[in-house]
């Protein structure tokens, strides 16, 4: 079975109702891959082409992730041949640069070993990152039972996602709903302190795709309001990511107050 024949049939599988495989004892490490894979897509692309050479091609040391590395392979050919086109056509979380090796913390031409110097952060991420490969390299897990704990963390969180019923006005005019809006903003209501977070995010969706500046840009995902920066590692309600996998832009949005980090 080739690389994309792996890929579809690991997905169809976890699609379906059984539940995520254990990993003997990495599973904190691959759940934390998959908690942070909005925020570390660079991450997510590089473990998921290692863990599909690896299933293809047993004796390959995935570690050795560079063709000019002894006995390595094109890891980066791979991610963008199949594994980001992969992910883009189930809307999963990808690169928008084509390539986890786009990103300089994996890019460096050292073997993905546990003394790995790359800068990959957070350090837990790091750890998670080199654990999963190195576990998967000496035989101590299946490469397939990581890559189906992924996908089916991958799916719940899409489906997670893509859950919420909004309800859609119709037949209001645009003064009426400027007027409902003003109401929203200064009532006391529950949710109101969110809708300024909802605007804001709604412009950037179009700012993003057509302002210069946002080039290789891509508009995060929003967590949840009540979460705090300090404890989910964001630094806005609102973030911008550039295609190496770092935070280009945040915005912390306060009823009337707008600030921006850079």
């Amino acid at each position: 079975m080739d690389e994309i024949g792996v890929l579809d049939s690991v997905y169809a599988e976890a699609m379906g109702d059984g539940d995520a495989p254990d990993c003997d004892g990495i599973e904190p490490h691959v759940d934390t891959i998959i908690e942070r894979q909005h925020t570390s897509r660079g991450v997510l692309a590089v473990v998921i082409t290692l863990l599909v050479k690896k299933c293809v091609d047993p004796d390959q040391d995935i570690r050795m992730h560079q063709a000019g590395m002894d006995g390595g392979f094109s890891g980066r050919v791979l991610d963008t041949q199949v594994v980001t086109p992969f992910l883009r056509s189930h809307d999963f979380p990808y690169m928008a640069g084509g390539s986890g090796w786009l990103t300089r913390s994996l890019e460096q031409a050292m073997p993905y070993n546990m003394d790995y110097p790359g800068s990959i952060r957070p350090q837990e991420l790091k750890d998670a990152f080199l654990m999963v490969v190195h576990a998967v390299q000496l035989g101590r897990v299946d490469a397939r039972d990581v890559l189906l704990r992924i996908f089916k963390g991958l799916v719940r969180f899409r489906e997670r996602s893509s859950s919420i019923d909004l309800s859609r006005p119709v037949g209001l005019t645009v003064s009426e709903i400027v007027t409902k809006i003003e109401q929203h903003y200064n009532s006391s209501l529950t949710g109101a302190a969110r809708l300024p977070v909802l605007a804001i995010y709604a412009v950037l969706k179009v700012v993003v795709r057509e302002v210069n500046r946002y080039d290789d840009c891509e508009l995060l995902p929003l967590e949840a309001h009540t979460a705090a920066d300090t404890r989910s590692g964001r630094i806005g309600d609102v973030e911008i990511m550039r295609y190496e996998d770092m935070i280009y832009e945040g915005l912390e949005i306060k009823h009337d107050i707008l600030s921006v980090n850079r």
